[in-house]
């Protein structure tokens, strides 16, 4: 992860459209331009002032994503499958039984596909009956196995 302590954050971009107004904020990491823009001049300004209190406590940005070191996403916290394991619990009730099923056939390829361990490390058939079976249901069900797993 490259650093750098070269930053420049220029004042909020307000452009007044058709049919919404948008606010961006803009800054330079090492010599690359990087913008975000919001919806309100509240969002931008708070964005903006993270920036200025990260550079302003001599922190180093990081140059692929332009962003602090201390400035962490939410999708840089969780993990693909922890993100599948909360999808298949918010989408399970609305759906049918074809529905469950082709979901959990996808996610578990993506799952497989994702994997960086060669498959001469685990064996992918044992890997896919899990994720189909097991982290493909949800939470509530997945304590319960009686429910799901047929006797």
């Amino acid at each position: 992860m490259e650093t750098t302590y070269d930053v420049k954050i220029y004042k909020i971009l307000t452009y007044k459209g058709a049919r919404k107004t948008t606010y961006t904020v803009r800054w330079v990491v090492a010599g690359k331009r990087w913008r975000e823009p919001f919806n309100t001049v509240a969002l931008a300004e708070g964005f903006r002032s993270e920036l200025i209190r990260a550079t302003g406590k001599g922190e180093a940005f990081v140059v692929a994503t332009g962003l602090p070191v201390s400035h962490r996403s939410k999708s840089a916290a969780m993990s693909w499958y922890k993100f599948a394991v909360e999808y298949v619990d918010a989408r399970w009730p609305q759906l049918g039984g074809n529905s469950r099923k082709n979901i959990a056939k996808t996610l578990t390829a993506t799952t497989i596909a994702l994997l960086r361990a060669k498959p001469t490390q685990f064996r992918p058939a044992a890997v896919r009956t899990v994720l189909r079976e097991w982290a493909s249901t949800p939470t509530d069900v997945r304590t319960r196995p009686e429910t799901w797993w047929p006797s």
